[in-house]
């Protein structure tokens, strides 16, 4: 580790001395090629960076930079990712639990059946969203790591934080106008700021932290809600409080942690819905398509009657992968998506794939919510968040959504061994987790895996 660290700082260095020299190109060269493969061994050493990077660059690439495209910009990273599988496998770094991963492998193979079932309608875009549904195996991966990642946690909340600095200032350069007045699916980026509150909502949560940490985190949560009612997205805004309530629940019983978090709560909403625009989403709630789900519903009626009238089989296994585009294409030219997840496994993947999609997060949110340490309350709202935000959005359609769950497989097999160790003699009890770097001093609870 250390020298993974030297490496990388003297090639950073080298560059940096070599731009301020104002060295011959053949130099900036050397000193490009030596940061590259410093950054090569550093993914390498830390595999958990890898979908960490990728989840900064592609959140950001697909808001704030929205139309700027750079082909085989993630390759790289897919690489890495793919090399880092093969040595896991090699050093035998990574325990598998088939409890936890028998339900990703059951719906793949629910994907498997329904590719059979419609190869017709198979084309180059669902091979891309066959890559995305494996994803997160390949992030799994990456975390053959002993102790709890929080990496990736916080570059989530990095991420969303400036994603809703973007938003705010979209919006008001825009004069607060409809949805902030931004070109992306506005739906979209409130998905991605809620990956951020959820985490942010985690660490305030269950931490000793310092109080500047802490104020820190409170302006993060403050300046990511007010984004969200900026862009309005009724569905993912339920699904934010909806995820606040289920972690909120993790540690109601702990007075010195709940009253504080509930006041605050309280206080910045008050404060929120006084600034400009945050009627946005008010406004929205009380228009006249919300009894039609956004005219959802009509989609959802044509999806459920080409289901029904199918066979045994097509209700067992469905009506084959991407069967359910020109269902919804029948019923609006211009739509594909059946804004509903759920929706779209029964039709696709039928009763099979549907019950091994819902399996994946159901066997993970049991072992979640077992414990009240940061990782396993975040767990929780993350498997709340994106359970309700499927409700109304094709979500598992993206590459964030198998991130989290390949993050979430990682985080489950950790949360239950270091609960393992703490259930052991001489342990210390992690009821009230307090692991982390951002912890006050002298304040930590959590025995390290070396007491352990």
């Amino acid at each position: 580790r250390m020298a993974g660290g030297l490496l990388l700082a003297l090639a950073l260095g080298a560059g940096v001395g070599a731009v301020v020299a104002e060295a011959p190109l053949v130099l900036l060269v050397v000193a490009g090629a030596a940061a590259a493969v410093a950054v090569v061994v550093a993914w390498l050493r830390w595999p958990q960076a890898l979908p960490a990077t990728f989840w900064l660059v592609f959140s950001v690439q697909h808001t704030i930079f929205y139309g700027f495209y750079v082909q085989g910009l993630y390759y790289p990273i897919y690489l890495l990712m793919g090399v880092n599988v093969v040595l896991t496998l090699i050093y035998g770094r990574l325990r598998f639990d088939v409890r936890v991963l028998g339900p990703y492998l059951t719906f793949l193979l629910a994907v498997l059946i329904g590719i059979v079932a419609a190869p017709d309608l198979f084309d180059s875009d669902s091979l891309n969203r066959v890559f995305v549904y494996v994803f997160g195996f390949l992030v799994f991966f990456q975390f053959p790591v002993r102790t709890l990642p929080y990496l990736l946690m916080g570059v989530q909340a990095l991420s969303a934080s400036v994603i809703a600095i973007w938003v705010v200032i979209e919006s008001v350069q825009g004069g607060f106008g409809y949805r902030a007045g931004i070109e992306v699916d506005q739906n979209y980026v409130s998905f991605l700021v809620g990956f951020g509150l959820v985490a942010v909502l985690a660490a305030l949560m269950t931490r000793d932290l310092r109080w500047p940490v802490r104020v820190g985190l409170w302006a993060v949560l403050g300046l990511g809600i007010y984004g969200l009612l900026l862009l309005a997205s009724r569905g993912v805004f339920v699904a934010c409080a909806v995820a606040a309530v289920g972690m909120f629940a993790r540690i109601s019983l702990d007075a010195r942690r709940s009253v504080p978090i509930l006041a605050g709560a309280v206080l910045a909403g008050l404060l929120l819905v006084a600034l400009p625009g945050s009627d946005a989403l008010f406004q929205r709630l009380s228009e006249s398509n919300l009894s039609t789900a956004n005219d959802r519903v009509p989609l959802w009626t044509a999806a459920f009657e080409a289901y029904a009238a199918g066979g045994v089989r097509e209700l067992l296994f469905g009506l084959g992968f991407e069967s359910s585009k020109p269902v919804v294409r029948a019923v609006a030219s211009s739509l594909t998506s059946t804004h509903n997840a759920y929706v779209q496994m029964l039709v696709e993947l039928g009763l099979f794939g549907l019950v091994s999609f819902v399996g994946i997060h159901a066997v993970l949110l049991a072992r979640f919510w077992r414990g009240r340490s940061t990782a396993a309350v975040y767990g929780v709202g993350v498997l709340v968040f994106m359970g309700v935000s499927n409700l109304s959005l094709n979500i598992p359609d993206n590459f964030v959504y198998w991130v989290a769950i390949g993050y979430l497989l990682a985080l489950g097999a950790q949360v239950e061994r270091e609960g393992a160790r703490s259930a052991s003699p001489g342990t210390t009890s992690t009821t009230v987790s307090s692991d982390g770097p951002w912890n006050r001093s002298g304040s930590s609870v959590v025995p390290s895996p070396r007491e352990t």
